[in-house]
């Protein structure tokens, strides 16, 4: 098996930046919430989609293969149910069918986004020129 690595250092910007809002999402939904459970729509789903976007285009556009770069951005959609999941166990948490949503639209956002820049980048930008 051969493993690509990213070469630019906008690649490994990145999958840096990747593992760091990954990191940041898993802490953030794990910790126990001190306020009140209930909160429909607002800021909170803004972000949730937000982050998941993020989370799926960026290996789209740091990873340089393709196979390994489609699989990892459309883990991120089932990572979010796990975690929506794994919230019901935590004090003043619960499953919220709202933030899954948001999770998700954000997901398949971000599969679009990335994937046209991951075309752009591949088909439309002159060899050499990528940073």
């Amino acid at each position: 098996m051969n493993i690509q690595l990213p070469e630019t250092k906008s690649e490994k910007l990145s999958i840096i930046l990747w593992l760091v809002i990954l990191v940041v999402i898993t802490a953030g939904s794990l910790v126990p919430k001190m306020s009140p459970p209930g909160e429909q729509f607002g800021i909170d789903k803004i972000l949730h989609a937000f982050f998941f976007l993020l989370l799926a285009a960026l290996p789209l556009y740091g990873i340089p293969e393709r196979k390994t770069a489609l699989l990892v951005a459309l883990s991120v959609a089932p990572y979010g149910y796990l975690l929506e999941y794994m919230q019901r166990s935590v004090p003043g948490r619960e499953f919220s069918a709202h933030d899954l949503i948001a999770n998700n639209l954000g997901a398949l956002a971000g599969l679009f986004i990335g994937g046209i820049i991951r075309i752009k980048i591949k088909y439309f930008t002159p060899p050499g020129d990528s940073s």
